[in-house]
């Protein structure tokens, strides 16, 4: 191949994992695969799914249990009920969901809760017609350091109750930064 300014190279919108990229590396021009490029990227994503099913009494604020459905990667966990944050982490984009019903009567409003350690990350409520539905929270983006837990809950505003359907939880943590 000719000597070329990059400027004059025709432009391609693909690329195999087989193919190279230029790069500069300490003043020194070197070569890299696709494959080996993206190997630098590591996903790490986690979905925790609820365990077991939950009635609520009070106004409390109510963990709820889960355990790990899907992960990619190595720096997130569940551990007691929440997803522990790696080392090399500063940012996790999280979502979260139940489904529950009413105990007695309709119009109860109920919250969802996401928790970095103590503290409410994000929270979602409605009134309940009494039929089971289902709640999701925002996705929002947070900033964590290691060692950090993210966690579901569950309130009842005013201590009626409600059924948590443990098949209608899910909490996900995908790491951004």
């Amino acid at each position: 191949m000719a000597n070329i300014k990059v400027s004059e190279m025709p432009t391609t919108t693909t690329a195999n994992d087989e193919d190279y990229l230029m790069i500069v590396q300490n003043n020194e021009s070197k070569k890299i695969t696709i494959e080996n490029l993206n190997s630098n990227f590591e996903k790490n994503i986690i979905t925790a799914i609820g365990t077991e099913n939950l009635t609520t009494t009070t106004q409390a604020l109510e963990l709820i249990k889960i355990a790990s459905m899907a992960t990619v990667g190595s720096k997130l966990s569940v551990s007691n009920n929440t997803i522990k944050i790696g080392s090399g982490v500063s940012y996790v984009k999280i979502n979260g969901m139940l489904t529950f019903a009413t105990i007695s009567g309709v119009g109860q409003r109920h919250h969802v809760y996401i928790r970095k350690n103590s503290t409410n990350a994000i929270t979602s409520s409605r009134r309940l017609n009494g039929t089971w539905e289902t709640i999701e929270t925002a996705t929002i983006v947070i900033p964590v350091e290691e060692n950090d837990t993210i966690s579901l809950y569950v309130r009842s505003q005013d201590g009626t109750g409600a059924m948590v359907d443990m098949n209608g939880c899910r909490l996900t943590v995908e790491v951004v930064a």
